[in-house]
This record gives structure tokens, sequence and C-alpha cells, in this order.
């Protein structure tokens, strides 16, 4: 009931950009106390930024969420995931079958595709549509449930998790949210089905997950998986000497993109 509340009210937070506890507690049936342990909870989470008798939407371009000893690091970010895209090409060989997860990472890992054959599935409606005229790609789109945000368009749910696991893949490529070492794991904020990325990780033979530094050292309440599950973290050239070494003697392997600017 926790994790159903939780989702909950970060469900609202999204689509309302702002909630009273009040409010919350008479939508829930939960005491006023219940909510504000909730939403410090998902404070603690970047979902949301409590405020008097209630909270708003937190904004994740917020300089908070960047490392403050780089303040042109925001003004780069795009380049920093075409790096991190440029080095998970490298992994991808002719006639691969690959899943490309949703997200702006792969994204741009889509956009680099079609120089030679290959097959990918795609829950996000922005990465099928860069795709399907590429002659190269033979594409497919898991069947689902269309879900909108401001974030994302993506196909999620049970007939999309049920179609992933009767196929085999070579490789996936995950976007997430945050990497968490200290609990090695890794999760996602309020949007994205965990249950489908669990899905693909299950029916592919690697997996690799593409993440930009600002990643690494963050908490989600929804965790997707242990971090010993995935193959390749690719990241870019900003992260923290803390995580190069702490992968150093871990099954996962860190690889650090070439900065290409």
């Amino acid at each position: 009931m926790k994790n159903y509340n939780l989702e909950e009210i970060a469900r609202i937070i999204e689509k309302e950009g702002k909630v009273t506890v009040s409010d919350l507690s008479r939508r829930l049936g939960v005491t006023e106390k219940t909510i504000r342990i909730y939403l410090e909870t998902l404070e603690q989470s970047q979902i949301l930024i409590r405020t008097h008798g209630g909270a708003i939407r937190f904004k994740h371009e917020q300089s908070g969420v960047f490392p403050e000893n780089q303040t042109s690091y925001r003004m780069r970010l795009p380049q920093y995931k075409q790096d991190i895209a440029r080095e998970a090409l490298k992994y991808i060989k002719p006639n691969d079958s690959i899943i490309l997860d949703d997200g702006t990472t792969t994204m741009e890992l889509a956009r680099l595709l079609g120089k030679f054959p290959v097959s990918v599935l795609t829950n996000d409606i922005l990465i099928f549509y860069e795709l399907m005229d590429k002659s190269n790609v033979t594409l497919s789109i898991a069947g689902g449930t269309l879900h909108k945000n401001a974030l994302s368009q993506t196909i999620e749910g049970t007939d999309a998790i049920n179609y992933v696991r009767k196929k085999r893949f070579d490789k996936v490529f995950l976007g997430v949210s945050t990497i968490n070492v200290e609990n090695d794991s890794f999760g996602i904020f309020q949007y994205g089905d965990r249950n489908l990325k669990k899905a693909y990780i299950n029916s592919s033979d690697q997996k690799f997950i593409l993440a930009d530094s600002v990643k690494f050292g963050k908490s989600a309440f929804r965790t997707v998986s242990r971090l010993d599950n995935i193959d390749v973290i690719i990241t870019d050239t900003n992260v923290s000497q803390e995580y190069i070494d702490f992968f150093e003697n871990k099954p996962t392997k860190l690889v650090i993109a070439k900065n290409h600017y």
C-alpha cells in the first residue's frame, strides 16, 4: 500500500504540478501525518519540493541536480549524451537484435543507426518515428498502453511486457534516472515502466545502461534492478572518481565515453 500511495502521489504531482496535504489525505484515505511522511520520501527522490501545507513538482533541470562546480555542464548535457551514444554504437554489430528503452540518450543512439542492418524494438514513440524511415532498420514497437507526459511518449503496461517476454534479443540499451552505488541499484522517477525494463533485462543477452554522470549518486523510490544485472554502464567524462573506483572490481564494467567537443 505504501508504494502504491507513493506512486499515486507522484502521478498526481506530475499531472497537477502542486498538491496540498489535506487534499491528498482525503483522496488517499490516510492521515495528514502519513501524507507528510510520503512527501518527505518523494522529496528525497527528487519528485517534489515540500512547501507549507503541501508540495510542488520538482523540475529536474534545477541546478541542484547538476554538479555545482560545472556551470557549463547543463548547457552541454546534450553533447555528453551524444558522446555516450557514439560509444554505445561500438557495441552494436550488423544484424544484431536490440532493444532501445525510452529516454533522451537512447534517442541519440537511435539517430546514429542506419548504416548497417539491425533489428530494433522500442517502446518510445519518438524513437520509433526517428527510425521508421531507415531502410537498414527492421523496426518493432511493443504493443500496450500509450503513456504521455511532459517528458516522454511511451508504450507501457502488461501487453508490452508479455510481448517482450516472448522474444529474445542480443542487447538492450536502458535509460535510467538514477544510479545508486550505496544500495547497488538503479531506478527511475515517476515516469517509465520499471516492470517493462525488467522484462527487457531478462530477455536480453547483454545489458547496457546509458547514463550521463548526473545520474550517479541519486536515489529513486522506484528501483528497477541491481547493478550486477548489468554488463556495461556507459557514461561521460564528468563522472566522479569515486564511481570509477567503485566499479573497478565489480562485474559491471564502467565505460567512459570520449568527449568529442
